[in-house]
This record gives C-alpha cells, sequence and structure tokens, in this order.
C-alpha cells in the first residue's frame, strides 16, 4: 500500500509540473528538464511521506492524529493543485497562472458543477502519461525487489543493514542529481522559476490577480465623461482606420531603416501601398508612460505625469462619439504587471478582444498572428465605418516567446559581421531571438496590412511600436534604455484611399522625413479620420499640410 502511495504520490507531482516542463522542452529542447521535473516530483513525494513519519513521533495519541491530519489535508490541497494544474494545462494550453484564477473568480459554483462533464469528456489522456506511469510502477518494483536481493528471506531476521545502505546511496546519487539539475535549470531560465513550486507560482498568482483587480477597480474609478463631446463632427474622409501598437521594436534592428539583416522583408514588399516615416520617436522608453500620451489628448512635456490620463480624453470615445464603430484587439493582458490605462480606455470600445487576458505569463504562448482572425472578422461586421486598435506583444522579453520555433530565421551565425557581439556567445544568441522576433512581427504588420487594405472603403492602417529596446547596442545586455525612442513608423493605404484623399496623401509623402512624437499621433488620427474636436492641433498633425513639429520630450528630456 505504501509503495502504491509513493507511485501515485510521484505521478500527481509530475502532473503538476507538466505545463512548465512541456514550455521550457519548447524553449531550450534538452532531456534534462524531463529528467529534473521527475526527480523533483520523487523530492516532493518524500518530503510529504518524511512529513507524515514526522508526524507520528509524539506518543499523544491526540498529537499524532492531529499532525497527520494536518500532512494528510495540505498533501491533498497539494494533489489538488497538482491535478487542476494538469486538467487545465490539457484543456487550455496553460496551468495554473493568473489567466487561470481570474476564471475561477469569476465562475460560480452552479456553473462549475453543469460544466464538469463537459470538461471529463474534453480531456484526451497524454500516452505519455501512461506511459511514465508504468515506468514509475517498474522502478518502484525493482527498489522493492532490491530489498530481497540485498537481505535474501532466509537472512531476514537479521539486520536490515545492507538494504539500507544501498537505499542510502540511491537516494544521495538522486539527490545529488536533483541539485545539479535544479542549479541548471535555475541559471539558464532567465525567469518564471517559480513556476516549479505549484503551491508557490498559485499562491502567487493568487495575490496578483487580487491586487491586479483592485488596481482596476481605481482605473475605472478616475474614468471620466468625454469632455468637449459637442464639438465632435466628421467630415466622412474616411470609412477604416487600424492603428497598430508593436512592442519593444527599434528602427537599430529594422531593415527598412538600415539595419544589416532583412527583418523587414514582408512590410517593404508591399512599397506601392506604402509609406515609411524616417525620423519617430517615442516620448518614453516604458509601455505605460507611452501608451498614457498616445491613447489620449496628454502631451510629452515633463509636467504631465502618466497617472493624469483620466483627465485628458481619449481616443477611443471620441471615434465612437464621431460614429465609428471601435474595435480593441489586443495580445497584451488585460490586467498584468505592466498594466496601464489601455485597459478603461479599451472598454470604450464596442468590441474588445484579449488573446492572453488577466494574464502576462510566460507560460501561455500565444503568437500575434492570433490577432487576425478577429481583425477579419471587425473588418468584416455591417459598420459604415470602424476604428480598430491592434496591439501586439511584438519583440517584448523574453524575445524567444514571440515567434514560432518553425519561423527561426536567424541564428548566432548570422552576426559575425557586428563587432560588438562578435566573442560574445549569449549575446548572439539574444540578437538573433530579438531579431527573430523583430522579423515575425514584420510578417504579422504585413498581413494585417494586407486583410485591412482588401476591406471595402478607404482604409489606412498605421503601425507603430510603443518604444524602443537596447540589444547589445547601446551598451552591454539587453532591457529599456534611456536612449532607445527611436521607433518604426509605417503607414499602409488603400487604392480607394490613394483615390479619394490625393491631397492629404501628398501632404503625408512631403512630412515623411520631418521629426515626429508619438506623443501627438492622437492629432494626426483625427486629421486622417476627418474628425474635428475642440483639442485637436493641425500643427501637430502630420497629415496637415500645416504640421510644424515643435520641440519633442523623451524621457521628459528635450529630444535632440
Amino acid at each position: 500500500m505504501r509503495n502504491i502511495v509513493i507511485i501515485l504520490l510521484v505521478f500527481i507531482s509530475f502532473l503538476g509540473l507538466k505545463d512548465v516542463v512541456e514550455y521550457d522542452y519548447r524553449q531550450y529542447e534538452s532531456p534534462f528538464i524531463f529528467l529534473f521535473a521527475l526527480l523533483l516530483s520523487l523530492w516532493k513525494t518524500l518530503a510529504i511521506v518524511g512529513l507524515w513519519k514526522l508526524a507520528g513521533i509524539p506518543k499523544r495519541k491526540g498529537m499524532r492524529r492531529m499532525l497527520r491530519f494536518a500532512v494528510g489535508f495540505l498533501a491533498g490541497i497539494y494533489c489538488l493543485l497538482c491535478l487542476v494544474n494538469w486538467t487545465s494545462s490539457v484543456l487550455y494550453g496553460f496551468g495554473i497562472t493568473r489567466r487561470l484564477i481570474t476564471i475561477f473568480m469569476q465562475t460560480t459554483t452552479t456553473e462549475t458543477i453543469e460544466y464538469l462533464p463537459v470538461l471529463w469528456s474534453n480531456i484526451e489522456i497524454d500516452p505519455n502519461v501512461i506511459i511514465l506511469l508504468l515506468v514509475l510502477i517498474g522502478c518502484f518494483l525493482a527498489v522493492n525487489r532490491l530489498k530481497h536481493v540485498a537481505q535474501p528471506e532466509e537472512a531476514a531476521t537479521e539486520p536490515d543493514t545492507r538494504y539500507r545502505g544501498e537505499k542510502i546511496r540511491l537516494l544521495s546519487v538522486a539527490a545529488l542529481m536533483t541539485i545539479v539539475l535544479g542549479a541548471w535549470v535555475t541559471l539558464t531560465r532567465p525567469n518564471g522559476r517559480i513556476n516549479y513550486l505549484v503551491a508557490g507560482r498559485t499562491t502567487l498568482a493568487i495575490a496578483d490577480v487580487i491586487k491586479f483587480q483592485q488596481e482596476a477597480k481605481q482605473m475605472y474609478a478616475e474614468k471620466k465623461e468625454l469632455q468637449y463631446k459637442e464639438t465632435i463632427a466628421d467630415a466622412d474622409s474616411i470609412d477604416n482606420i487600424v492603428l497598430m501598437i508593436g512592442e519593444s521594436i527599434d528602427t537599430r534592428h529594422c531593415s527598412m531603416y538600415g539595419y544589416q539583416l532583412p527583418t523587414n522583408k514582408h512590410t517593404a514588399a508591399m512599397k506601392d501601398s506604402l509609406l515609411v516615416f524616417k525620423d519617430v520617436i517615442s516620448p518614453y522608453c516604458g509601455t505605460n508612460e507611452v501608451m498614457t500620451r498616445m491613447l489620449t489628448f496628454m502631451d510629452d512635456s515633463p509636467q504631465t505625469k502618466a497617472e493624469a490620463w483620466a483627465s485628458h480624453p481619449d481616443i477611443v470615445s471620441i471615434m465612437k462619439a464621431a460614429g465609428f464603430s471601435c474595435y480593441w484587439l489586443s495580445n497584451q493582458q488585460k490586467l498584468g504587471n505592466y498594466m496601464d490605462c489601455t485597459t478603461p480606455i479599451a472598454s470604450n470600445a464596442q468590441q474588445e478582444v484579449w488573446l492572453t487576458e488577466y494574464s502576462s505569463d510566460n507560460l501561455i504562448e500565444q503568437y500575434d498572428a492570433e490577432l487576425l482572425p478577429h481583425l477579419k472578422k471587425a473588418l468584416a461586421d455591417d459598420s459604415r465605418k470602424r476604428f480598430i486598435v491592434l496591439h501586439t506583444m511584438g519583440a517584448h522579453p523574453d524575445f524567444k516567446c514571440r515567434y514560432p520555433r518553425k519561423q527561426t530565421k536567424f541564428t548566432e551565425k548570422d552576426y559575425a559581421w557586428n563587432n560588438k557581439i562578435m566573442g560574445d556567445k549569449k549575446a548572439r544568441e539574444v540578437s538573433a531571438e530579438y531579431d527573430n522576433a523583430v522579423a515575425y512581427s514584420d510578417s504579422v504588420v504585413a498581413m494585417a496590412a494586407k486583410l485591412a487594405l482588401k476591406s471595402k472603403g478607404r482604409t489606412v492602417l498605421i503601425y507603430v511600436s510603443d518604444h524602443g529596446q537596447n540589444v547589445y547596442d547601446s551598451e552591454a545586455g539587453f532591457g529599456h534604455h534611456e536612449n532607445h525612442v527611436n521607433v518604426p513608423m509605417l503607414m499602409f493605404f488603400n487604392k480607394q484611399y490613394s483615390a479619394s484623399n490625393k491631397a492629404q496623401l501628398e501632404t503625408l509623402k512631403s512630412n515623411l522625413s520631418k521629426p515626429i512624437t508619438t506623443a501627438n499621433i492622437i492629432h494626426s488620427l483625427l486629421g486622417l479620420a476627418g474628425v474635428s474636436y475642440k483639442l485637436y492641433d493641425e500643427r501637430l498633425d502630420f497629415s496637415s499640410g500645416n504640421y510644424a513639429p515643435g520641440v519633442r520630450y523623451a524621457n521628459e528630456k528635450p529630444y535632440m
């Protein structure tokens, strides 16, 4: 009976790690990850068994019962979490994450009971799981047999020292292997190490969701009614505007802006319907501050703080008031570590789609191309005029999580030309991952543009990254950097737009090389849409013949 319990505990422990193991294996393609997870499952089981034995030491019967009940209860909770993690990963592709915790919080008991039969019918048992169970049974039978080999039955009355010695040596080897492999996993994984502790990741996920829900309530409470609504008027100069916001794409790694590797070949092939703005900066090097400027009438001057976004009108509310059907399609989290004004502003749209709702967990992989079916659906609705925002993950770290492995284009061998990183293998690997993310993002932008330009009516798609990214360019390492605010900005247009807006298109072409800050992009969106509004300023609109770029700010300093 004891062996059966141990086998089940190891098996269930491994199920609790299955999503993490599969994710890590996709990223690192090393069989040692599976071995480490199996050893970790064994040691978690031994910890439970050890606690059970310790609980039986007290001489008082009542104390023993109480302690063993506590150990059994905690072990039961642990097993339940492991099974929930496995079930969710099989059904949805992710285990215990912020996303799953939020789903639980939003689901009633009645809904859960009604849905259980459906869940069970959808679970497909992985053959590898059955194989693992059989292997575990075989291992424990072999270990159990070791006792009879080391201590024959005819000598059973003698002390069991030989068997105990063999068992200690076996466990010592397993412990050493666990420590070595654990150190390897810890040192080679840039993040997510807590994911190997089911109880730990559950606790953190619950705490994060509660925190993010409180932040969301505060943000929604700060929203105000649209100011100067009565001044809005539509000149009916366009039918569809798509604003596509990228993430962490830097012009230093865009071939369209002179980079050595071909990271923009998909969009470059659309040159007949493409405008490339040459000198564009973001007002900050962080997403939160940038989004507050891009989506509202805040400016980029130092005296305006990110927290003041709620007192400024936002683009979605204005476009909706002007008669556009508004869509918010996002591959970023609705709540998460990088939460900003986008969540409450997006709620002003008639339709919202969040692919990674309530989560920024690295264990959930949703590639940006998965937004395209939602874009196609939005463009095919019955609305006469549409304003669509696509918010992508672009090249957000971890870079290798942003593109499918089969679409890898660059490897460390492609950087012999780069003297800065030629002697650093790690730097070349990270650079390749980043450039692959940029190239994949470029392909998604091109596919989105083709979908948009095929739609009926006058259509433009504007693509711009929120901010840049240092990847062994300005200094060693990678991440946000105050000097990395140069971002790509592209505009795609169809024949219907170019035929009916010839003057505006010529003005846009004449402004391609002029300095632009994305802090003022809201003015240009209204200019392209033909929407007038009290706070609109044609001097800040790069589609206007009166465009007069003034001082641009980056990270609250004048940009030179």
